[in-house]
């Protein structure tokens, strides 16, 4: 499943480093844009490009998430500074479980970060 995302994300890149630096003017910028909106690295690939050490993948998880994971926080504890609280921790545990290589890649990501934050939550009461 992995191999497949991997293969699928070349070949948008492929196809969006053509768009990106071609002569060609016969491609429509609306064409260009459309593509490059539409490239996007499977959680999978960057949590291991996060684990190989690139901090842009973590921040790119983060922002592809936040508002899913901050908005499950804030529906259960309906206090801003303690959900600002949670949600870091829960990231805090993310991290810290990718850095131990404890992190078992099913393509999962966002059920597993969502799971540790369902935690803290119950934690927190």
């Amino acid at each position: 499943m992995l191999h497949l995302a991997i293969q699928i994300t070349k070949k948008y890149i492929s196809l969006y480093i053509k768009l990106l630096f071609s002569t060609n003017k016969s491609v429509n910028p609306t064409t260009k844009k459309i593509i490059m909106t539409n490239v996007q690295i499977p959680d999978a690939l960057l949590v291991k490009n996060y684990i190989a050490g690139d901090e842009k993948a973590l921040g790119i998880l983060i922002t592809r998430h936040q508002f899913r994971i901050y908005n499950f926080i804030f529906s259960k504890i309906n206090d801003r500074d303690v959900c600002d609280d949670v949600f870091q921790d829960t990231f805090i545990k993310v991290i810290k479980t990718l850095k131990s290589n404890s992190y078992n890649e099913e393509g999962k990501f966002l059920p597993w970060v969502m799971r540790i934050a369902h935690n803290l939550v119950i934690d927190y009461f």
